[in-house]
């Protein structure tokens, strides 16, 4: 994969198990198509990772009243907020994704029963399974 160019990535750190964290890194075009081909081959050498950056949330704790707002994989920082927060602030929740299996597997592992509310809108084309559709949510 060309050295010459950076993309964002995202990490994930799961609510029920803050040992296990994952990185998202959304296979979009042909730079992240070939990280994610590289990355299914053997190597002693997989990925090279530069950050962490800052959350663009780290001066939440400041603040009672949170409105962390999201699109795609970056529900993942705004996750890792409504999990530090959750017992001490109220957190409002507004998310646009349009890949179905994001969709599906982050709200499988959101943490939403809090005092806020919380808008997802999904913007993709494909239906989403039934199971997702009724969920107690906004979708």
């Amino acid at each position: 994969v060309n050295d010459k160019q950076w993309h964002p990535y995202s990490l994930f750190e799961d609510p029920s198990d803050p040992r296990i964290q994952q990185m998202f890194l959304m296979k979009v075009g042909d730079w992240t198509g070939d990280v994610h081909k590289a990355l299914t081959r053997d190597t002693k050498r997989p990925c090279w990772i530069k950050g962490p950056f800052p959350s663009p949330y780290s001066h939440a704790g400041k603040y009672d009243n949170q409105i962390l707002v999201a699109s795609g994989i970056g529900i993942t920082p705004a996750l890792a907020a409504i999990n530090a927060f959750k017992s001490q602030r109220r957190i409002n929740l507004i998310w646009a994704c349009r890949d179905p299996e994001m969709l599906e597997f982050f709200l499988n592992q959101m943490y939403l029963e809090h005092d806020g509310w919380n808008l997802i809108f999904y913007t993709g084309k494909r239906p989403l399974k039934e199971e997702i559709e009724e969920k107690q949510t906004n979708i």
